[in-house]
């Protein structure tokens, strides 16, 4: 209370000191007291909010920044919908395309059948069956692998057309390993053969199909595989002479009068095959070379 007397008291006695001022020294008293309250206004309250608004300023252009960089690597949510739906089409695709080839997979249950179709499609060529031993095991992931190892004699020309048409059977089965002998008598002799065939086993189910098999073309098959086209074959001792006195084109097969004797086309001399007869001339071939016989002149 005496505090506020005396601070009463002390304006009271500023305000008398000033009224008895002149006129000239009150204005520059009151010019000196705004100046002062100016300055302290200045450094004790607008320059620290001026400091606080420059530094909010700061911030908040620091965070407008960091939006607009989130903004573009965010990515297009509609371009993203239509990937995704993309991606489910194709994963849908790929699914039923799975399905359609484990329906077309051989099964536990059919592998008789398939044995079956082993052996028929051997029919219309000189192939023995020896043995066939089928094995299964562990495949790939969830499938079985079916291993089918045949032994059996034939011709190199009835081996490669067996082969063409076990193709037709899926196409899944693969040979992995073929092991034959050597043909000592000529091409079309008869040779014991081992084949490895393997294939994929599914899971027994709906929907499995039967083993069916599309005949395949057969092949012309005119060149010994075991005999090297850089050093010709004779026999011991023997020398191919041939002597071509005769050649008859009229009517349905040619013929031809080599070495005194009538041969048509596909018929063998020696060591070589009759593959054309021409006017003047007929050719022969061993499977490796052709050789040409012309019209002895009388």
């Amino acid at each position: 209370m005496r505090a506020n007397i005396k601070t009463y008291e002390w304006i009271k006695a500023i305000l008398r000191q000033f009224d008895s001022l002149k006129k000239n020294q009150r204005i520059l008293v009151l010019l000196l007291l705004a100046a002062i309250l100016f300055n302290v206004y200045y450094n004790l309250i607008y320059k620290n909010q001026s400091q606080a608004l420059r530094s909010a300023k700061s911030e908040q252009s620091v965070v407008n920044n960091s939006l607009a960089r989130l903004k573009s690597q965010m990515p297009d949510m509609n371009k993203e919908k239509d990937r995704l739906a993309l991606s489910k089409r194709t994963f849908n695709t790929l699914r039923e395309r799975l399905r359609t080839l484990e329906s077309e997979l051989p099964t536990q249950e059919s592998v008789p059948q398939l044995l079956g179709e082993l052996v028929r499609q051997a029919a219309g060529y000189s192939i023995d069956f020896i043995s066939i031993r089928p094995k299964t095991g562990k495949g790939r992931q969830e499938y079985s692998e079916l291993v089918i190892e045949m032994k059996l004699s034939s011709s190199y020309t009835d081996l490669a057309n067996y082969l063409n048409r076990l193709e037709s059977i899926s196409r899944f089965i693969r040979a992995d390993n073929i092991v034959m002998e050597n043909m000592k008598d000529g091409f079309r002799s008869n040779v014991d053969s081992t084949i490895a065939l393997s294939t994929l086993l599914g899971e027994p189910g709906i929907g499995k199909k039967e083993v069916v098999s599309v005949p395949a073309e057969p092949l012309a098959i005119e060149r010994n595989p075991f005999a090297s086209i850089f050093r010709p074959i004779l026999e011991a001792g023997k020398k191919e002479e041939y002597s071509l006195s005769g050649i008859i084109t009229t009517g349905a097969q040619p013929t031809a009068i080599i070495n005194n004797e009538v041969y048509r086309i596909g018929d063998r001399v020696d060591s070589r095959a009759i593959i054309k007869i021409l006017p003047g001339m007929v050719v022969l071939s061993d499977g490796r070379d052709n050789k040409i016989l012309y019209l002895e002149k009388q």
